[in-house]
This record gives C-alpha cells, sequence and structure tokens, in this order.
C-alpha cells in the first residue's frame, strides 16, 4: 500500500466545520481501502444515533449522492458552510467534484470567503 501525504485544509477545517455539516446530515470523508482509497467525499451521515449531541437519529439523505445534490442546492442559495466543502474537494481535484458536477460558481465563492 502506497503511504499518502497528509492532506493540508485549504477551505475546510474539521474543527469548525465537521459538525455543522453533520448537523445537516452530511460531512466530507477520507475513504480509507477499495478503489477510491484517499478520495475526499461528501457522504451521507450513516449513523447519526452514534452521536447523541446531533438530536436526530434517522439518516437525512438517502445516499451519498442526494447529499452531495443538497451541498450544491445550499451552496448556491449562499451557504458558506456548504461552499467550502465544494471548494475543498476542488481544491484536492477530487472525483465527487465531477461525479455530482459539482463547481459552477467557485469563482464566485472563493472571492467571498
Amino acid at each position: 500500500m502506497r503511504k499518502r501525504k497528509p492532506r493540508e485544509p485549504k477551505f475546510w477545517d474539521n474543527t469548525k466545520h465537521s459538525f455543522p455539516a453533520q448537523l445537516d446530515g452530511w460531512d466530507l470523508f477520507e475513504v480509507c481501502g477499495g478503489e477510491q482509497d484517499g478520495e475526499l467525499q461528501i457522504q451521507v451521515l450513516q449513523c447519526p444515533a452514534d452521536n447523541p449531541e446531533l438530536n436526530y437519529e434517522e439518516k437525512k439523505f438517502k445516499d451519498d449522492e442526494a447529499a452531495s445534490a443538497h451541498v450544491e442546492r445550499m451552496a448556491f442559495s449562499g451557504s458558506e458552510l456548504h461552499q467550502r466543502a465544494i471548494l475543498e474537494l476542488n481544491h484536492h481535484k477530487q472525483p465527487d467534484i465531477k461525479r455530482f458536477s459539482l463547481m459552477k460558481r467557485k469563482k464566485q465563492w472563493k472571492q467571498s470567503l
């Protein structure tokens, strides 16, 4: 197995942004193992009941694609949290950008952050 260089965040800080994302039903996760090993992805929070601080038990999206569509919609409506997630994926050239056609307004978002 190849040794990965640690990913340096540019727009996303887990200590600030992960909990609000999880409250919204998703987060950015680094995939471990398999074909997508090392990819950073928007993923639905599968077991919110495992974290009582979230105050909800059922997942909010049926799959990762639905979570990504939500992140995109919220980013376009002006949410800084959601814009940061997409910009972080783009900064690291992650496949989710193409997979879910994210990044229509990245230049505008970068200027506002």
